[in-house]
């Protein structure tokens, strides 16, 4: 029937969009809606796709802003994820250790940061590891040295800390 052809037009202008709505911005057009109360419905998903767009446009801005802030900082900073491995740097770290970040993500940290003791030579400990094992601040012992990939040498005070989410899970170190 009429009415039947109608009525399934306007579910399969529904359907496509909720399946396209995860990727594609493209509102419903509501001139081919021919019922009434799927006008209205077509209105108010509209308008969740509207307030989807400008959350994530939100939170673009503020990853951005969070970003540029730790690149910003004055201190080397190295974030790691629960398995060591590296997910940020910013500038003063990357000259630091004399890598660029994009070359050392997923990199286990101690590829990287290279630590030891400035009078004894020896390797100290991964402060990640610590971190990681005891989920509490670790700070590096006195006379702490960091060797550069080009050899260069630089005395540290240091210390990890775990990172966490909202319920207290460990989502890595910094």
């Amino acid at each position: 029937s009429k009415f039947s052809k109608k009525l399934q037009n306007d579910f399969t202008i529904f359907i496509q969009f909720f399946k396209k709505s995860v990727f594609d911005k493209k509102p419903i057009n509501r001139d081919k809606i021919k019922f009434h109360e799927l006008d209205i419905l077509a209105i108010n998903a509209n308008k969740m796709l509207s307030d989807k767009i400008a959350a994530e446009r939100e939170l673009r801005n503020e990853r951005e802003r969070l970003f540029v802030t730790i690149r910003s900082i004055g201190d080397g900073v190295i974030s790691t994820d629960t398995e060591g491995r590296i997910t940020l740097m910013n500038a003063v770290a990357e000259h630091m250790t004399g890598y660029q970040t994009e070359e050392v993500l997923g990199k286990k940290l101690e590829e990287v940061f290279r630590i030891i003791n400035a009078i004894t030579l020896e390797q100290h400990e991964n402060p990640v590891a610590k971190v990681l094992q005891s989920g509490k601040v670790v700070g590096l012992a006195n006379h702490s040295k960091l060797i550069s990939k080009n050899g260069d040498e630089y005395h540290i005070a240091d210390s990890a800390s775990p990172i966490r989410d909202s319920e207290g899970n460990i989502l890595g170190v910094v």
